[in-house]
């Protein structure tokens, strides 16, 4: 399973990647950055098996950053992946005309991490506010 998380507001990269670590079941999870990774250190950590645990996933913050060689590298492997391995990029902002985006965006299942419209931030803000079960008075709303 493929996931791209796209957004600049690290807080919801954060919240995001929250919930797809709660639908995997105890698994060894490995993070890379980006930039400073290997394609084959990334295709490693998503498909090796551990020795206590079922599986394994791999997390690449600032996928973005990844440099064109290893893009290059990794592509046709992707498509080699098997369907039980976890893989998350994470990204701030993806080039969409560039191939390595568009067969992960075809394979991969794409989370927002964008901020909330202008016209639902308060209902967003509302819902935040309610599920961590702290109050607001009705002038900070305003302020926000």
């Amino acid at each position: 399973m493929i996931t791209l998380i796209v957004g600049h507001i690290p807080f919801l990269q954060d919240q995001a990647l929250g919930r797809v670590k709660e639908a995997w079941d105890d698994c060894d999870i490995q993070i890379f950055f980006g930039p400073e990774t290997k394609a084959s250190s990334i295709l490693e950590a998503c498909q090796t098996l551990s020795l206590l645990n079922a599986s394994s996933a791999a997390v690449v913050r600032h996928a973005e950053g990844l440099p064109k060689r290893e893009q290059e590298l990794f592509l046709p492997e992707v498509g080699r992946l098997h369907e039980e391995a976890k893989l998350v990029l994470i990204a701030d902002k993806i080039d969409k005309r560039l191939k390595f985006w568009q067969v992960l965006m075809k394979k991969a299942e794409i989370i927002s991490a964008e901020p909330p419209a202008v016209k639902v931030l308060r209902s967003w803000f509302e819902k935040e506010i309610q599920e961590r079960r702290l109050s607001l008075d009705e002038a900070a709303f305003d302020q926000l």
